[in-house]
């Protein structure tokens, strides 16, 4: 209880802190979300923008004001409030996000106000939320599931920087299944959502990086939703290099790269089996060797994966096949380990 008491001491002063901040900004501190896609590392590195941005908050003008015409003018003033019953998963995430409504306000004769759902990220680390961000715009241009950027707001003297998103329909995660109460062709059937992710992600040459069951999403009519793409890379030149390039070497650390970016998804999706799916199945159900349990890998996981990796058509698919078809001998060969 002690615990409890003090993680909820912890957001809400997290939260408190994020409202202050944000209903100081002046008018003059409020500017237009920079589209930063073009700072996307395509190495198979993380993207981590090296940005001057002033203090203040920066805002998705489109979704901020797309309804706010009958004010005649800007905003000038915004505020926030908590809802929360609003929740993703189980809220397992260590950067403590939370959810609640962005208010935009105008001090005219008669001021008014609008407003928008949000989650809200909190960090420290201005660099990594400025990744994220581009991540975010970048998998909306390419028509990637996700949430849309609303705003950004930069603290002043090396304070916490929030990144907030449009959050304005419920969305589930795999984690949160009632995994007890399915049958076992039902558990399996389960896993479309984290295959599915994988294959349209990976035909971007977009690889998640943290793809456990907490951060495999969708919504209410199965809708496949893109979330946290905090530690998501992008390995796009890569390919491009093990395509065109004439120099074996340089084809062969292409290859390597995008295969240990697809092996990492790969064993996050594998860790989640083991701890949702097969430590829920009755044991007449359950593999007992390791060789069993990749054969269980096998079907469920890697050849429907490889099945909607093809269907996608990737421009790049023959360098995906390639790193595929070397994740899967790894896994092959820890089996008989």
């Amino acid at each position: 209880m002690a615990e409890i008491e003090r993680d909820l001491g912890l957001r809400s002063q997290t939260i408190d802190t994020f409202q202050s901040e944000i209903s100081t900004v002046q008018a003059h501190r409020i500017f237009s979300l920079p589209d930063v896609t073009e700072h996307i590392n395509h190495t198979g590195k993380y993207t981590r923008p090296d940005i001057k941005l002033a203090s203040g908050l920066f805002l998705n003008r489109t979704d901020t004001e797309e309804a706010l015409t009958d004010y005649g003018a800007k905003p000038d003033a915004y505020s926030f409030i908590t809802q929360h019953g609003h929740r993703l998963g189980r809220e397992k995430s260590h950067n403590e996000v939370f959810f609640g409504k962005l208010l935009s306000h105008w001090h005219d004769d008669e001021p008014g106000c609008s407003e928008s759902q949000v989650a809200v990220k909190p960090t420290k680390n201005r660099a990594a939320l400025l990744g994220e961000l581009a991540m975010f715009q970048y998998m909306r241009k390419l028509d990637i599931p996700t949430f849309e950027p609303t705003a950004f707001l930069v603290a002043a003297n090396g304070g916490t920087d929030h990144l907030l998103t449009r959050f304005e329909k419920p969305v589930a995660t795999m984690d949160t299944v009632e995994w007890q109460e399915l049958g076992t062709p039902e558990k399996w059937d389960q896993l479309e959502f984290a295959v599915n992710t994988m294959a349209l992600l990976h035909s971007e040459l977009l690889f998640h990086g943290d793809l456990e069951f907490k951060n495999v999403g969708f919504g209410e009519k199965g809708d496949l939703i893109v979330i946290d793409p905090e530690l998501t890379i992008s390995s796009l030149a890569m390919a491009e290099v093990a395509e065109t390039s004439s120099d074996p070497s340089e084809v062969a650390a292409a290859q390597l790269r995008i295969k240990q970016s697809m092996s990492t998804d790969f064993t996050s999706v594998c860790l989640s089996i083991d701890e949702f799916i097969i430590s829920s199945l009755p044991a007449r159900d359950r593999p007992d060797t390791n060789a069993a349990k990749f054969r269980s890998y096998a079907r469920h996981l890697f050849r429907p994966y490889k099945e909607g990796l093809i269907e996608r058509r990737s421009p790049h698919l023959e360098q995906l096949l390639i790193a595929y078809e070397k994740v899967f001998a790894d896994h092959k060969l820890r089996s008989r380990e």
